[in-house]
């Protein structure tokens, strides 16, 4: 799809779509999340990363929602924190299971 055609598309879903409708995208993991009105702004759509299970749906019941530019810069800082590591480290030890070792080139850089 050419950009132009991405844009109609999108274009087209925020008029026309549902509130909280979602649209695969071509990056696995990655959709687009129509968000509803509110009383201070209009409907918008929303970057939502959520992993992929076996069928290519979304594991999670919820992702990690990104709006803006800003929301990136905030997550690329805090993944790339060595803290971030040591607290899955940590929860994942409190909920009974083992994290395995992360190394800095398996964090996902943005």
């Amino acid at each position: 799809m050419t950009a132009t055609a991405v844009q109609k598309a999108l274009a087209n879903m925020l008029a026309n779509g549902s509130d909280w409708e979602v649209a695969k995208t071509s990056v696995g993991g990655v959709y687009i999340q129509k968000m509803p009105a509110s009383k201070s702004k209009g409907a918008s759509l929303c970057v939502v990363v959520n992993p992929p299970n076996d069928r290519g749906d979304p594991s999670k019941r919820r992702g990690l929602y990104i709006r803006a530019q800003q929301d990136i810069t905030f997550y690329k800082t805090a993944f790339s924190d060595a803290k971030m590591v040591e607290a899955l480290g940590i929860v994942a030890e409190a909920n009974g299971e083992t994290l395995k070792k992360v190394s800095e080139e398996i964090l996902i850089t943005i």
